[in-house]
């Protein structure tokens, strides 16, 4: 279809693939660009008339005359510039917050205390259950499942990873490859690779009992217990 380009998640054709457009698949516009890094955003004809818009309202600006063409083309790209200041604000406040980069030891606690991992309906297999209480007795920022983001300064995203477990302050990632509840969202000699670049520490518990035990033992050999 000439002068425009095609939706990857709907197959129809436009212009712009704006961010408003995107909302209807539930995806935002960097992640419709991580996930079709081939596919354009914009098509050739609506490129030149942002430029075209861009010369206009300078060379207006004696007369004061926009069209109302112009006026729709203007309100799109500020929209988008919205949507995008929005993503990456929300983006920002999921990040976690690295106060501690050289991962102490966190002193053992005197008294040993019970904690049980809060399990809303029960979804999450009691193994894992029983190893987030455990590092949840022992250190106060243990999340499940919690997705690390690292968004570039011009608002694009280069990764989004979920993690089996973390201690997010401390910058560590648990991970559990043998395990049937791993998360596998790509390859996880690429994913290490972009943590650890990162400043991420990778903890790999590769036994397949999951057990407390095994954990204990990698955290050890880490000097963080």
């Amino acid at each position: 279809m000439t002068g425009k380009i095609e939706c990857m998640e709907c197959k129809k054709f436009f212009s712009i693939i704006t961010q408003t457009h995107l909302k209807l698949h539930n995806i935002t516009l960097s992640e419709y660009k991580l996930k079709y890094p081939n596919a354009p955003t914009r098509s050739d004809e609506s490129i030149v008339r942002s430029k075209q818009i861009r010369n206009n309202i300078f060379e207006k600006e004696d007369t004061d005359i926009i069209t109302d063409e112009d006026q729709k083309n203007i309100e799109i790209i500020l929209d988008n510039m919205k949507d995008r200041a929005s993503t990456i604000l929300k983006q920002i406040e999921k990040s976690p917050k690295l106060n501690n980069l050289d991962y102490p030891k966190i002193e053992e606690l005197n008294d040993f205390k019970i904690v049980e991992f809060d399990n809303p309906g029960g979804y999450i297999h009691q193994d894992k259950v029983d190893i987030l209480s455990f590092l949840l007795s022992k250190f106060q920022d243990v999340k499940n499942n919690f997705f690390v983001e690292k968004v570039l300064i011009n608002g694009a995203m280069e990764y989004r990873y979920v993690t089996d477990i973390v201690l997010y302050n401390r910058k560590i990632n648990i991970e559990f490859p043998n395990s049937f509840w791993h998360n596998f969202d790509v390859a996880k000699a690429s994913r290490d690779s972009h943590l650890t670049r990162d400043g991420w520490k990778i903890i790999n518990v590769n036994s397949t009992n999951h057990k407390v035990s095994d954990v204990i033992e990698e955290l050890k050999k880490h000097n963080l217990i």
